[in-house]
């Protein structure tokens, strides 16, 4: 009697991995000189604000979270201080329709909820109990993971609430106070 050769018990086939290509990234605002950077996987934005020559004196660099990781096609846009006019007896707020620090990919900051409802109000703040995960990275501080984070820990009552995510402590709900609100 024959039988056929034992058949080799198949091995499982990882996909193959591509190398990390070079990053471009479109850096603008506040910075020496405004335009794509070219940088290595891994990097971060203090890499592309480095390649684009630094920060111009008048750029605040507690607006930009120069630690989160960039990616391939992202934009960096650092905001510069708006000048105040004579009769604005408003807060140093910057306008709703400045572009807000950090980086940002496809989704607009300011786009609307599905709703047609923004997640932003006029003057300039995100809700942190309604705005969408691209709309969280653009606070300083704020990337992806802890942009998730925030919408996992839903509902906030008090914009200190956010102290009960893992990752923001104490200094950050500081810094983002006067950027976000609850209602």
């Amino acid at each position: 009697v024959l039988h056929p050769p034992p058949t080799p018990a198949p091995t499982p086939t990882l996909p193959p991995t591509a190398t990390p290509g070079p990053l471009l990234v479109f850096v603008s605002g506040g910075v020496r000189n405004p335009g794509l950077v070219e940088l290595p996987a891994g990097a971060r934005v203090g890499d592309a604000l480095a390649r684009a020559g630094g920060l111009l004196p008048e750029a605040d660099p507690a607006l930009v979270n120069q630690a989160e990781i960039v990616f391939d096609g992202a934009q960096i846009h650092v905001p510069l201080p708006q000048p105040q006019t004579v009769t604005d007896s408003s807060s140093a707020m910057p306008p709703a329709n400045q572009p807000q620090a950090g980086v940002s990919g496809d989704v607009p900051p300011t786009a609307a909820s599905p709703s047609g409802e923004g997640n932003s109000l006029a003057g300039g703040l995100v809700n942190i109990n309604t705005a969408s995960a691209e709309e969280l990275t653009t606070l300083p501080g704020i990337g992806p993971i802890k942009a998730d984070a925030i919408i996992a820990n839903r509902p906030y009552d008090s914009v200190d609430d956010l102290g009960r995510v893992t990752g923001i402590g104490p200094s950050t709900v500081e810094k983002l106070t006067p950027l976000v609100t609850t209602k």
